[in-house]
């Protein structure tokens, strides 16, 4: 099945020096850091917090370090920029995290952890200077956050930004991991489909740092989307003839759209009932709803809602065949 989710948003990442394993350093996490440079970093954050919602790119560069400038790409400025300030002007940010970092060996690989339970993760980085700053924060609204990732190096007595990344962290208030949760409980009651296509959208939000972050449960997570996929083509494999229905419709995609602010799934089929026949092809769907939860175990019990989308003819993206579209939600009978 084609993974397609409408209203994510992803913010291209740029400039990378992940790397490395546990070394040599001290770190202070979050209240524990020293208040002076806590002080200092905040004012920092809250300014370029401010460009970036601004999309001025002029003030923010006079903020990087020269690594940092020699590694900007073009596009930066053109497509990142506005991108990210599409989705926080105007919108509150929270500190997720903070670290900062000692080390007196430099060009060195650093590892911090944060997060709790399933939340837990590893942040990892190569330090070029002796004083390091890691801000974790998160930004947007309860629809879409994204994950800003600034790590200013003390360079002089003045603290530069040495990496800026801002990439989708979590949709509707629920992370990769929170996603993954939602999907192994779908799997559970057999709803494979569902779970396979939430997996996809948990796949999309699991590295919100890059490859500087990982969380703990990653491999896990990666193992058990491994596993659904080899179960969703086992099962359903596309184009998946509905045998439970007299008309025989065939379903060529399943994925997942925003309908009343939650994800819900789209069934797309090929019927042999002309499109504008609307009362013979109503019929047809009343019973194909009628029987979903059948034909996909519990999808009729995990959503909401469910999405119908009818044609007479594949659609190719090099042509726009007519369908005819049904919403059916679960006090629909």
């Amino acid at each position: 099945m084609k993974r397609k989710f409408a209203g994510i948003i992803t913010i291209i990442l740029f400039y990378s020096l992940a790397s490395g394993a546990k070394g040599n350093f001290e770190v202070q996490k979050n209240q524990k850091i020293n208040t002076k440079v806590k002080t200092e970093i905040t004012l920092l954050n809250e300014k370029v917090y401010k460009l970036l919602g601004q999309s001025d790119y002029k003030t923010l560069k006079t903020l990087f370090s020269d690594s940092l400038l020699k590694y900007v790409p073009q596009e930066f400025e053109t497509k990142f920029m506005p991108q990210l300030s599409g989705v926080i002007k105007g919108k509150e940010h929270r500190i997720l995290d903070e670290f900062y970092i000692k080390n007196q060996q430099l060009d060195s690989p650093v590892t911090v952890e944060g997060g709790e339970g399933d939340q837990a993760y590893t942040f990892q980085l190569m330090t070029s200077q002796k004083e390091t700053f890691v801000t974790l924060m998160a930004a947007g609204d309860t629809n879409n956050e994204v994950m800003i990732t600034l790590v200013y190096t003390n360079i002089n007595n003045n603290w530069k930004l040495s990496i800026l990344r801002g990439e989708d962290y979590s949709l509707f208030g629920q992370n990769a991991v929170d996603i993954f949760h939602h999907a192994h409980m779908l799997r559970e009651t057999g709803d494979i489909v569902d779970a396979y296509n939430f997996m996809n959208v948990a796949s999309h939000y699991l590295n919100p740092g890059g490859s500087f972050f990982k969380y703990n449960l990653f491999d896990h997570i990666s193992e058990y989307q491994d596993t659904l996929n080899f179960e969703n083509n086992a099962n359903f494999a596309m184009p998946y003839k509905v045998e439970q229905l007299k008309t025989k419709p065939e379903i060529f995609n399943i994925h997942l759209e925003l309908l009343d602010g939650r994800l819900t799934p789209m069934i797309v089929y090929l019927s042999k009932i002309y499109v504008k026949d609307t009362m013979a092809l109503k019929a047809e769907n009343e019973e194909f709803n009628a029987k979903i939860g059948t034909i996909f175990t519990s999808m009729d019990k995990n959503n909401k809602a469910i999405i119908y989308r009818a044609y007479n003819e594949k659609p190719s993206g090099q042509n726009s065949p007519k369908y005819y579209g049904f919403v059916k939600r679960r006090d629909q009978k």
